[in-house]
């Protein structure tokens, strides 16, 4: 086997790992960000991060997803890429895809991404993708992102922030969000947190509140981060 056979392997074993993982119980690409929104954050590099997530509430399907991502970078320029399965409801979709493309801005603090998710080859049957602006800000106190998103349909405007705290050495994020949804007619907030068990695993956690008839949902997301 040559290095670079070697240097692929464990980020094969995360593309299986995230397959084998599709069994445990959002709606959202597994593009870093806050909980239904992205951010100017990209993954860090040489680092899959492989994710098992759902999404679950009264009166609605609970739905079964799992993805990969990882980070490169160019000079002071930062990339993310990814892929996701959605396993349930409906109909499988194996593949979709997300990219991000991070670059710091001024004032120091602030770095701002142009991306695009829910790629997907088959459009009939999962949808329009998504291509989005967004900056994100350091304040101190806390995080601030603001963006806009344009999608067939349903264009977006989003804003959200997190702060983040040390917990028994490991960070805890407390972070929260609100996007238009539905051509602009309602809004989606949410509230949730992350934490990272230890250097190989971490835990996502959020509810979310739909304006309009939906009703709302909890979301739960499980990562794992394989060196390769």
């Amino acid at each position: 086997m040559t290095s670079f056979s070697r240097s692929l392997f464990p980020f094969a074993q995360g593309l299986l790992l995230a397959g084998a993982l599709m069994t445990v119980p959002v709606l959202h690409a597994s593009r870093s960000g806050l909980n239904n929104i992205p951010t100017a954050d990209v993954s860090a590099p040489r680092v899959a991060v492989v994710h098992v997530y759902s999404a679950a509430g009264p009166g609605r399907e609970t739905s079964f997803l799992t993805g990969v991502r990882t980070g490169f970078s160019l000079g002071e320029q930062k990339f993310e890429a990814g892929v996701d399965s959605r396993w349930g409801p409906g109909a499988a979709v194996p593949a979709f895809f997300n990219a991000k493309w991070s670059l710091p801005a001024k004032p120091a603090g602030s770095a701002l991404a142009l991306g695009i998710a829910s790629l997907a080859p088959d459009r009939r049957r999962f949808g329009q993708p998504q291509s989005y602006g967004g900056v994100t800000h350091d304040f101190g106190l806390a995080r601030v992102t603001a963006g806009y998103a344009v999608q067939a349909g349903n264009n977006a405007g989003f804003a959200g922030l997190d702060r983040k705290f040390m917990v028994h050495g490991r960070p805890l994020v407390l972070r929260g969000d609100i996007l238009e949804i539905q051509d602009g007619r309602h809004w989606l907030s949410s509230l949730g947190l992350t934490y990272r068990l230890n250097s190989s695993v971490g835990i996502e956690l959020w509810q979310s509140h739909p304006t309009g008839p939906a009703r709302d949902y909890t979301t739960v997301k499980l990562a794992g981060y394989i060196p390769f």
